[in-house]
């Protein structure tokens, strides 16, 4: 899964303190919550293209407000590096939690990336031409082109 991509690769710049969807009462500070905001399919004339784009929020919070910004720099720069094809970061914002008196970063990443299509949703389907996708038993393998 694409959440758990994204939490390896940022689990180093938040050490235990990186909680997808949110986080516990009371965390130590700093930390860091993600979660994914959407997640629709690449479609064309033909059906599903084998590519979803993962919008994906990161919440980084901190005493102040030097620390939050080089949190979400580190953040930034390990999803930059990591393995993910066509990564890029969508918004960056400056926030302050009046309520916890917390520095927050918050910043979106839209990633493109192939899913693993089900097997039982294959196997027999026919094309518009009538031509059989898949027989049972086929080993099927999806390749993403940039």
């Amino acid at each position: 899964m694409i959440t758990d991509t994204i939490y390896a690769t940022l689990q180093a710049t938040f050490s235990a303190r990186l909680y997808p969807v949110q986080a516990p009462d009371s965390p130590t500070v700093p930390y860091a919550v993600f979660f994914v905001v959407t997640a629709p399919p690449e479609n064309n004339l033909a059906g599903f293209a084998g590519l979803t784009n993962t919008q994906i929020q990161l919440d980084v919070y901190a005493r102040t407000y030097e620390a939050a910004k080089a949190l979400a720099q580190a953040a930034f720069d390990a999803m930059e590096a990591s393995a993910m094809q066509q990564v890029c970061t969508e918004t960056g914002r400056d926030l302050y939690e009046t309520g916890t008196k917390l520095h927050r970063q918050l910043l979106e990443f839209s990633i493109w990336h192939g899913v693993e299509a089900s097997v039982d949703t294959i196997i027999g389907e026919e094309s518009a031409t009538g031509e059989v996708l898949m027989e049972s038993g086929e080993e099927m393998e999806l390749e993403v082109q940039p």
